[in-house]
This record gives structure tokens, sequence and C-alpha cells, in this order.
């Protein structure tokens, strides 16, 4: 092992220094006695101890932390290196990101040159949902070091959580070339062919950060996301199982283990992990304690409560963390429906206060779009851990046959996602119908609709689509279309010759609210001609032009509804 210098005689920046070599050398906690001896030897230097409390967050000494940041803010509360380790142990730990905001605003108005400060803040920004202002935080600190790869790496982290790819693409490449061995930038990279659709390369850029950094569990919940995708499962499951063991406490193995769990219909361990993500998510404390605080904990939580047909729990969940700008909030309240006010007809087996999907759920389900335009389609044929490049199609028909009388009916699904040019979601829905039947009218028997028959014809097309995208990450553009045409016809067959003299007069059009009759060419005289005396009583009349209307072969008669 290299000795390295001596730097006993140097001021606090060498003793800071020396820890560095320690952790490097030997361990985090030799580096943290190496920083304790200095501050015997500095008692008012305010770096020193702000320096030991970052340390110590890294072997999770949280009684140190607290002890080492009050001590450096009561020799300089404008101390920004301690502001900083306070931010970064309130928002790791205590999960106060509102205080951790506080902080590091405070302390980048203090240290304006420091790239740490302007990258710790972005990061808190985009915790806060705050992105375009952890943008401008993160961009601050690349223009203070253009060489510095975590500057670069940030940022493209963030692009990869807004779906712009490209962007990604073009920072990640910057933070490599800094230095072509960090492991954050071979993971970004490997998320980055993840949502491009490159799992093979994905995986290995993966396996090059993980093993880098094999104690970075968010890599090996990456790496485990790859393997998923390429349909390794067992390679999945193994890399999810490391992460937790680095990270008992990280929600985010739980999520996904959940989104799997829904895919696969396995019901008891999707509600399992969604109940475990939630628990975890709500440990972190601070911020995050309330249940309202979780939306996506509680959505995810929703969804798994209504795979196992637990639709009231769902709709708990879905109503305790609903916020009003999230999109995953919107789409939770169209799947739940509302109850109908106006209930004038209530069937056995139903309860009429049950919620259920109706016309609101549309004007919920636009509002989500309009929020995440892209959660408009995903794919059917696994789970969707990240976003990348998909078309899927379906189609279906079939056949129907009643009495004697063949139909037929159709369906098609298209479902499409793309980060380029800009991203954007397609969904498109088509359905088609046509069938025919001829059914005998004549029940209750009556003499003058015997041997008459009614025959319908029913053709019907109707579909829906869909088309959203992301030009800016602050625009969204939704576009919607409905089409239905639906065409039914009657054809009525009824012996005419059994009709009564003077019941028809003349042939004529009858248009009754939709319905319109007529005597066709060829009616038998009998039926057209005008009788001058007429046997046909006033009531006998009457059911005859009620049948003549409904069942006739000289009738023909159709609705039609656009």
């Amino acid at each position: 092992m290299e000795t390295p210098p001596d730097l006993a005689g140097s001021g606090p920046y060498g003793a800071i220094a020396a820890a560095y070599a320690a952790g490097f050398l030997r361990d985090i906690p030799a580096a943290i006695e190496v920083l304790r001896a200095a501050e015997a030897r500095f008692p008012d230097d305010p770096t020193l101890p702000a320096a030991r409390a970052q340390f110590a967050l890294l072997v999770d000494d949280r009684e140190q932390v607290r002890e080492a940041v009050a001590r450096a803010l009561a020799i300089d509360p404008d101390d920004p290196t301690a502001l900083e380790a306070r931010a970064n142990f309130r928002a790791g730990i205590e999960g106060d990101v509102e205080g951790a905001h506080a902080d590091l605003t405070r302390a980048a108005a203090i240290a304006p040159g420091s790239t740490t400060v302007w990258n710790s803040l972005g990061l808190v920004e985009s915790a806060r949902g705050a992105t375009r202002e952890a943008e401008t935080a993160l961009k601050k600190a690349i223009e203070l070091d253009r060489r510095d790869p975590v500057s670069h790496a940030n940022p493209a982290l963030l692009y990869l959580e807004q779906n712009r790819v490209a962007e990604a693409k073009a920072e990640i490449d910057l933070a490599l070339a800094a230095d072509p061995s960090f492991n954050i930038g071979l993971i970004a990279r490997g998320r980055y062919h993840i949502q491009a659709g490159e799992i093979d390369k994905a995986v290995d850029d993966l396996l090059a950060g993980t093993t880098s950094d094999p104690a970075y569990s968010q890599g090996l919940l990456l790496l485990g996301a790859a393997d998923y995708e390429r349909g390794d499962r067992e390679g999945a499951d193994q890399a999810f199982d490391n992460a937790e063991r680095l990270d008992p406490n990280d929600p985010a193995s739980a999520f996904i283990r959940t989104a799997i769990a829904i895919d696969d219909f396995d019901s008891d361990r999707a509600l399992a992990s969604a109940q475990e993500a939630l628990k975890r998510t709500r440990a972190r404390g601070g911020d995050y304690a309330a249940l309202s605080a979780n939306k996506d904990a509680g959505s995810t939580l929703n969804d798994a409560f209504r795979l196992q047909g637990l639709d009231a729990w769902g709709r708990y969940y879905g109503d305790a963390v609903f916020d009003p700008f999230s999109a995953s909030g919107y789409v939770d309240q169209a799947l739940a429906g509302s109850a109908n006010p106006f209930v004038n007809q209530a069937d056995y087996g139903t309860t009429q206060a049950d919620p259920n999907a109706n016309d609101t759920s549309f004007s919920s389900f636009f509002q989500g779009l309009m929020l995440d335009p892209l959660l408009l389609s995903g794919r059917e044929l696994g789970a969707n851990l990240f976003r990348r490049p998909f078309t899927e199609s379906t189609l279906g028909g079939g056949f129907t046959e009643s009495h004697g009388e063949w139909g037929w009916n159709a369906l098609a699904h298209v479902r499409s996602y793309s980060a380029t040019p800009v991203p954007w979601s397609l969904s498109v829905d088509i359905a088609a119908r046509r069938s025919e039947e001829a059914r005998p009218i004549n029940e209750p028997p009556d003499p003058l609709l015997e041997g008459a028959v009614l025959g319908t014809d029913y053709d019907s097309i109707t579909g829906s689509g869909y088309l959203s995208a992301l030009p800016t990450p602050d625009d969204r553009l939704v576009a919607f279309v409905d089409m239905r045409s639906q065409d039914q016809l009657f054809d009525a067959a009824l012996d005419l010759s059994r009709l009564p003299a003077g019941c028809w007069s003349k042939p004529r059009t009858v248009r009754r609210r939709g319905w319109r009759a007529w005597a066709r060419p060829g009616a038998t005289p009998s039926a057209t001609a005008t009788s001058p005396a007429s046997p046909c009583s006033p009531a006998t009349c009457a059911r005859t032009r009620r049948g003549a209307a409904a069942a006739q072969r000289s009738i023909r008669c159709w609705a039609r509804s656009t």
C-alpha cells in the first residue's frame, strides 16, 4: 500500500486531503478519525466538523452527523459546507425536503461557485417536483465546471426521467469523456439504452457500472430491470435481491416487484409488495410520513387491491393519496368512477351506491393525459418498468349464427410509443360488426301473423383514437377522435292475402320517430285496392295495422342511427 504524504503540519484543508486519502486507502471510519484529530488542532474551523458530517453520512452514523453539523454551525452559522451537510441529512435521512431546500438555497447564495451545492440543490428541486428549477440549478453546476462528470451525469438522469433521451445521451457522453470509468455515467448510459430499446447494450453498461461500484443499489435495480426486459427472470430476481440487501429501506425495489407481480396476475404477491412499498416510503418520515404525500405508493397499492377484486380498498387509497397535480390520481379516479345520484331502477344483486365507470370518467382520464400524455399506452407483453419504444397490435374476430343466419365481428387495437423526434404515444381501437337474423313473430299465435317473419340486419363500426406528445418538458399535446356509425335494418314478411279488406286503402308511406314504411312495387292488388265495403272492425284494423307495420313482406321498415 502506498504511504500517504505527511500532512501533520498542514492546515485544515490539508487535514481534509489526508482524510480523503485515508478513506480511499483504508476505510471511512479512518477518514473520520483523521478529521477528529484535526478538529482538536483547529477548534475554530467550521469546515472540519462539516466535512466529518459528510463522511458520517456515508456510514449512516446519524448521531455523529447531528453532532458534527451542530458543532460546525455553532462556529459559523453561514458555513456553506455545514449547510450542505445538514441539507443532505435532512433530504436523505429525515425526509425533510423543504428544510433541505432552504439550507441549499442559502448555501448557494453564500458560495455561488460551489458545484456540489448546485448539484445538491438540483436534486432536491427534482424531489420537490420543480423540474424547471432543477434543470436550472444543474446547468449552473455545469457552467462552473464543465469537466466535472457528476455535473453532467445529474442532468442526464433528470432528462431520462422526462424521456428526453437525446439530450440525456449528450450529457452522458460528456460525463464519460471526462471519466470513462465513472460508475454513475456507465449506469446512466445503461438506463439510456433501456429507454432506447437497446437492452443488450444496457446490460453491458449496467454490468460495468455495478462492477465499478458493487455497493450502489440503484445500479443493481436497473440491472435487474434490464434482465427482466430481455426475459432473464432468474438474473432479474438475483439483482433485485442484491439491491434489497444493500438498501433494505429503499421502496424502489418493492415498487418494481409490485409491477412484475401485477403483470403476472399474482395478486397476493402484488398486494404484499405494494404494502411494503408504502411502508418503506412512509418510514422515510418528514414530508413522506403522511399517506397523502405518497401518491405513487398509494396508486400502486390501489392497482394491487383492484387486481384482487377489492375495489373498495383500492378506492380508499386512491382517494387518500389523490393529488390534483398528479396524472396517476386522475387515472385512479377514472377507474373508480362515481355513484349515480339519479337511480330510477335497481337491479337484483347490485348496490346502487357503489361507484362505477360512467361519462365523468372521460373527464378525469383526459385531465390525467394533460398532466402526463405518455401514460396513454403501455406494453401488454410485459411489465412497464421503464418506457421504451414499442408498437403492439391486436386483431380479433369471430362469427355469429342465429336461426340459420350468419354474421361476423372484428376488432383491432394498436398501441405505440416512441421517444423521437419528441416523446409521443398512440392508442387506436376499432370494432366492427355485421349480423343478420330472421325471427318468427307469430307469438302469441295470431291468424293475421301466421307465417310472419321479422328479419334484422345490423351493421356497426366504432372507433376511437388518442395521440399525445410532449413537444417540450412544459408543453402537452393531446388529440382525441371518436367515430361511430350504426345501421339497423328491419325486414318483415307477412301474407297480405290475410289482411281484411279496407284496412289499407292505398299505398302510402308511414313516418314515425325514425321509422319509415311503404308498400313496395309488386304488392298484391288485394292489399292496396280500395274496398267500398269494409268488413274490418276498428279493433281488427288497428291490430292489423300494428302487425303490418311490424311484419309484412311488402312493407320494408328500418331504423338508422348514426
